[in-house]
């Protein structure tokens, strides 16, 4: 699957000008690995399924169960050596983290009410719509923008100056003073999504 954390039309923004249309599919294809860059570094997915789809987990006696980052969940069925009994939101479990509509994160946790997660090996069924929210969160899109830009000014420059910067394996070139910022404020948004496991 590809991802496409920011579109033609905010690059030509960003950057004041309309980029050629023999171009187009050479930016598209920067945005695209940009973005595919993005979900490697931060070890997220910003753009969720539309479609749920079923992932498997084992428990650990715990009521909580951590699962992947998700926008919404349509299925739990638990079970002790495999899944099995379908349980209702209402009655049975909690999604977590508490508020996640309203502070825009994901759910990344199932608490259960009256039971707990039995050991096991997928012995758990979650039917969920997988990734981090259901469109590019702004900030990120900025990034991606900030950086695709970087990127194209780079083939285009006259060395003027330009300060060039590395971004995984894209050079990547901004005006010394604006543009610059604007890299490492992208670069800032970049870390503050990365999510650490313990």
């Amino acid at each position: 699957m590809s991802f496409e954390y920011t579109d033609i039309i905010t690059l030509e923004n960003y950057l004041g000008y309309t980029i050629d249309a023999g171009f187009q599919d050479q930016v598209k294809s920067w945005i695209k690995s940009i973005s595919g860059y993005i979900n490697i570094i931060t070890g997220r997915v910003f753009i969720a399924d539309t479609e749920a789809s079923a992932r498997y987990y084992g428990g650990k006696s715990k009521r909580t169960l951590r699962i992947d980052e998700c926008v919404e969940v349509e299925i739990v069925e638990i079970g002790r050596d495999y899944y099995g009994d379908t349980l209702t939101e209402v009655d049975d479990y909690i999604l977590l983290p508490e508020n996640y509509e309203q502070k825009g994160i994901p759910i990344d946790k199932i608490y259960l009410k009256k039971n707990y997660f039995y050991p096991g090996i997928n012995n758990h069924k979650i039917t969920a719509k997988w990734g981090y929210s259901a469109t590019v969160p702004e900030d990120l899109k900025l990034a991606t923008t900030i950086i695709v830009a970087g990127i194209l000014k780079k083939q285009v420059s006259t060395g003027k100056d330009i300060v060039s910067e590395k971004i995984g394996d894209y050079q990547v070139a901004y005006d010394k003073a604006k543009g610059l910022t604007d890299f490492e404020n992208a670069r800032s948004i970049i870390e503050s999504y990365t999510k650490f496991t313990i």
